[in-house]
């Protein structure tokens, strides 16, 4: 008769590989010579508990995971960078690599891989009950490691947390029970995972999480772990008090990572809650045109705004140049000027010379700079609603905006019609084709007026732009490399792009 071998044979199993794994990499140099090396590898590292933190809803920890031993293969076409991006973009608070082998099917090296793709914190998981364990996570990239309470005894879970923390990088502690959990707290654990999964029968139950809870302090941060498979789930852990949620199987056997982590955070739910609530139709700014051809794509495609780079770049053009296209444009498309730390009486100019619908400012501009921009131009409109509109641009990431944004864009408000979120990049003034955070971009913005426009730029493209408006509801959809081949604006991928907007405020207007 068959019997279901148990979640506690399992690990028996993958202590034992584990031990014999240890037993090579002590052959490759002595535990001293890993410290060593961990000690000075030299990789920056991320504070994954800064990220953990509970708004609405649960932060995420996203698994890149290709297999179970009791579920086997999960996801065939797996691509660990490619998923960590899709994770990225769409919002998770960091990322949990599977770096088991045997067990879990994880590919050599994919944690350092994944690090060097994204900004966000990551967590080794593996099953880690030797000092080397440790010293060889630090060497890979990882911020913050697992240590499973039921693998170990409170000197080793102790010990090994000790010289995790001595190298910089921060310990998840899983927990099963009321024992388990006592355990870890009185070793002075940070963050506490909260395993809802019964190691005997494999079930799944969030009353473990809600029954364990109560017994953790406030100042520690607690992460519940299996069996969240519904926005509903992520509710019910949001009003017990949990920071963050560790999610892979729901995601890996998704056809979509984008759309389920959108349903996980009720996005489907709330799009078609009432009609004043349903989104408005993103409107769309091709940037960066160049020649006549860009100009006839752009009317093809039913684009909103055209956008001209007035600022050194690949995609700069002379006032002459703008104006020639701008008069190839159609009526309904509304010019953009981009300047980067310009004199104002040059702007002026430009505006005039290319009848210019909106200045967009994408340098260090001040507000005092807005405010003389203001009034120089609202001196040659008599309304300011059909006469020039200001946009400042905000790289969202960038060192000094991550401290003081809010304030700074208090500043500017009195002066300028539009927010535009783009990414920070330390050469490039927009157009660098990456993707920011955009759950940073929310933060930033959300408390702006609701005369003021969002625009969202950085990196979207045509694969990406429907996680952009589910995740971010941006008033304007701004996209330049994301169109282009070889550097030059691509007619068919403007099309494209077009398309995929319209088709998503089609979807939503039917729900």
């Amino acid at each position: 008769m068959f019997r279901r071998v148990s979640s506690i044979m399992i690990l028996d199993k993958i202590l034992a590989q584990k031990r014999r794994e240890i037993d090579a990499l002590c052959q490759q140099a002595g535990p001293d010579i890993w410290r060593h090396q961990a000690q000075t590898c030299g990789r920056a590292i991320r504070d994954m508990r800064r990220e953990l933190v509970r708004r609405e809803l649960p932060a995420v920890i996203a698994e890149v995971k290709k297999a179970s031993p009791s579920k086997g293969v999960l996801r065939v076409d797996f691509h660990p960078e490619a998923i960590a991006e899709e994770y990225e973009t769409c919002g998770a608070a960091a990322l949990s690599v599977l770096t088991d082998e045997q067990f879990f099917q994880s590919i050599t090296g994919s944690l350092g891989r994944v690090k060097r793709r994204v900004s966000l914190p990551i967590l080794r998981k593996d099953f880690i009950i030797d000092a080397v364990q440790v010293y060889e996570s630090r060497t890979m990239g990882a911020d913050c490691i697992l240590l499973i309470a039921a693998a170990l005894d409170a000197h080793t879970l102790s010990f090994l947390r000790r010289e995790a923390e001595a190298l910089g990088m921060q310990c998840l502690v899983e927990v099963h029970n009321e024992a388990e959990l006592e355990m870890a707290l009185g070793c002075g654990s940070r963050i506490i995972g909260i395993n809802n999964r019964d190691l005997q029968t494999f079930s799944t139950s969030l009353d473990v999480t809600e029954r364990l809870i109560g017994s953790v302090p406030d100042d520690v941060t607690v992460v519940s772990e299996s069996g969240i498979n519904s926005h509903e789930d992520m509710q019910r852990l949001a009003d017990l008090g949990v920071d963050a949620v560790l999610i892979g199987e729901s995601f890996m056997r998704a056809v979509s990572i984008t759309s389920q982590f959108a349903f996980l955070q009720g996005a489907a739910a709330a799009a078609g809650s009432s009609e004043s609530t349903r989104r408005e139709r993103a409107k769309i700014k091709i940037c960066g045109l160049q020649t006549l051809d860009d100009a006839d794509a752009v009317n093809r495609s039913g684009a909103d705004y055209a956008g001209f780079v007035f600022a050194p770049s690949r995609r700069q053009v002379t006032p002459g140049q703008a104006a020639a296209i701008s008069e190839r444009l159609a009526d309904s498309v509304r010019r953009v000027g981009v300047f980067v730390n310009q004199p104002i009486d040059l702007v002026r100019d430009v505006v005039r010379e290319c009848g210019l619908d909106v200045v967009q400012l994408h340098g260090d501009e001040e507000p005092l700079y807005c405010q003389n921009l203001r009034r120089l131009t609202d001196e040659d409109s008599d309304d300011r609603k059909s006469g020039l509109e200001v946009w400042k641009a905000v790289a969202v990431g960038a060192p000094e905006t991550e401290r003081d944004t809010q304030h700074s864009l208090t500043d500017y408000l009195p002066y300028i019609d539009g927010v535009l979120m783009d990414s920070w990049d330390p050469q490039l003034r927009g157009g660098s084709g990456q993707v920011f955070k955009w759950e940073r971009g929310k933060i930033m913005t959300h408390n702006l007026a609701g005369n003021v426009t969002r625009i969202l730029a950085g990196g979207l493209n045509e694969t990406n732009v429907v996680a952009a408006l589910r995740s971010m509801n941006p008033a304007v959809i701004d996209v330049s490399s994301g169109v282009e081949t070889d550097g030059r604006k691509d007619a068919e991928k403007i099309q494209r792009f077009v398309a995929k907007v319209r088709e998503f405020h089609e979807s939503e207007c039917r729900l």
